[in-house]
């Protein structure tokens, strides 16, 4: 528990040797499978996938793509586009509903405006 939210890595271990090239979604889909069961335990407000690993992986469960530009400290909007995706991931015959976003560390962008940006989306699956 790490400011009050639940955070689990698909792959808990990480460093500057450690290459995440080979992880198709063929090899990442029993890992993702567990974590996905461990997730579905207890009811959550919000399930957010953070990362490139998991574009190839989950990309098929996409409902809607949303790209937009964050707000830099300074107030003003930044060049670059961020994106958020609407996620309906199938689990014992229901669907869970989820997020994928990119990784957020970027300098001179706080947190708190991508977070922001996808609180406002999470719940726009398309439908």
């Amino acid at each position: 528990m790490v400011d009050d939210k639940l955070q689990l890595e698909l792959v808990p271990y990480d460093s500057v040797s450690f290459s995440a090239r080979g992880f198709t979604p063929e090899v990442l889909a029993p890992h993702f499978s567990r974590i996905l069961s461990t997730i579905v335990t207890v009811p959550r407000r919000y399930v957010l996938f953070c990362g490139a690993v998991f574009k190839p992986l989950l990309s098929e469960h996409v409902t809607r793509w949303h790209e937009f530009h964050l707000r830099k400290k300074d107030g003003t909007r930044e060049r670059q586009r961020s994106s958020f995706a609407n996620l309906l991931l199938p689990y014992e015959g229901g669907h869970v509903r989820a997020g994928l976003a990119q990784s957020w560390a970027r300098q001179g962008i706080p947190m708190t405006s991508y977070a922001e940006e996808i609180r406002s989306r999470y719940g726009d699956a398309g439908r």
